[in-house]
């Protein structure tokens, strides 16, 4: 018996110790503030204010006549949680005391962190929007050959300048022969086979100045014997730049030689389907106002190919008229250009259900290395555009 009085007495000493040392007496501060309340966030001083309150408590119970019915006497097994209370009370003194003298080094450490997270947020938000917007892509279905031939008759085609434009280079081509180049071999030979002849049709070519086969003489009466009577062959070089591909350069030559519609393609694609022509023209004419939006065929071939945007694309003149002989923007050497028309024009973007081309990836691979990092211009580009595009249409109502 006398040893368990004992041990009675050997608690209550350290939970009076405990409740009479200097820290203990930090809930008789109310006439000065803290160093949180003067320069912690309000979430952080809440913390801490329910935290004093609940160890300023516990204390209380430990003192006479402080006992009620939600208040029971602590227990001598308190004292362990108590002390680690206390020790997590000094450090967050010290660690505010540390932080408000070091005020200006804080700020200058924190800002570019919170950049990275503001532009991350921004970034996330918009493709979760973007995503939305083009999920899924419109698609239309035209009726084929019926439509397509009572809308030759109402549309008179015989006005209509139709320019096809891609981009060839033999950059990392083993075999440059001209029956084995993806241009002559795949997708010239497709074209004449989809031609109607109601049109006149102009293919536009972007080469390098430095490119070993289409820079030469050959090259031009090459491609133009091989295309024949039906299609006109323009073959322009441009200096290389980097990774670029020079598609806005001989897309604006398209426009600056008077092309009513441009059809933006790849020097692998392959036309699948008949009147294609028809059905983009008559697609754009029904859009409101007329000839504003963007239109593409369906497209196989790659396994990951993404059918929420338009890789290949077809529009009026206006396109360009809307953005100061642009086509696409600048700032995008070789990739996200397809994102951006397809976003850019939002519910004007539709892909034409009878329209089908064959896009042969695996024939040359990749010639160029994807510039990823310019991804971060497409939120505000297709910002831009939208807005270009409004007011636009705006003036003209």
């Amino acid at each position: 018996m006398m040893t368990r009085n004992k041990s009675r007495a050997t608690e209550a000493n350290q939970l009076v110790a405990l409740v009479s040392s200097p820290s203990a007496r930090v809930y008789e501060r109310n006439k000065r503030p803290s160093v949180s309340s003067t320069f912690l966030s309000p979430q952080f001083r809440i913390f801490t204010a329910v935290h004093e309150a609940s160890i300023a408590s516990s204390w209380r119970r430990t003192l006479p006549g402080t006992t009620h019915e939600h208040n029971p006497p602590l227990e001598a097994s308190d004292a362990p949680r108590l002390a680690s209370g206390e020790a997590l009370m000094q450090a967050c003194e010290r660690l505010a005391r540390v932080l408000r003298s070091h005020r200006g080094l804080v700020v200058a450490l924190a800002a570019p962190f919170a950049l990275v997270l503001y532009f991350s947020h921004s970034s996330l938000a918009f493709n979760s929007r973007s995503s939305s917007d083009s999920v899924p892509l419109a698609v239309v279905k035209l009726s084929g050959r019926p439509h397509a031939k009572l809308a030759r008759a109402a549309i008179n085609p015989g006005e209509f300048s139709i320019g096809v434009v891609l981009c060839s280079t033999t950059r990392g081509v083993e075999n440059v022969e001209w029956d084995h180049l993806a241009l002559t071999s795949i997708m010239l030979p497709s074209l004449k086979s989809t031609m109607e002849d109601e049109y006149t049709y102009f293919l536009y070519i972007g080469v390098d100045t430095d490119d070993e086969v289409y820079s030469t003489r050959e090259a031009k009466s090459t491609l133009s014997r091989l295309a024949g009577d039906n299609v006109s062959v323009i073959i322009d070089a441009f200096p290389r730049v980097g990774q670029r591909i020079p598609m806005n350069q001989i897309l604006r030559r398209a426009y600056e030689d008077g092309m009513d519609y441009i059809v933006r393609v790849n020097d692998d694609t392959e036309f699948a389907s008949m009147m294609w022509t028809t059905l983009s023209i008559s697609e754009l004419m029904r859009g409101t106002p007329a000839n504003i939006g963007v239109v593409g065929p369906i497209v196989s071939g790659p396994p990951n190919v993404n059918g929420n945007i338009l890789t290949h694309d077809m529009v009026h003149r206006t396109h360009m008229d809307i953005f100061n002989g642009e086509y696409y923007p600048e700032c995008f050497e070789n990739a996200w250009i397809d994102d951006w028309i397809t976003l850019v024009y939002g519910h004007r973007s539709r892909a034409i259900w009878e329209w089908r081309v064959h896009h042969h990836t695996d024939h040359h691979g990749t010639r160029y290395r994807t510039q990823k990092r310019q991804k971060r211009w497409l939120v505000g580009k297709v910002k831009d555009g939208r807005r270009t595009i409004d007011l636009w249409i705006q003036a003209r109502n």
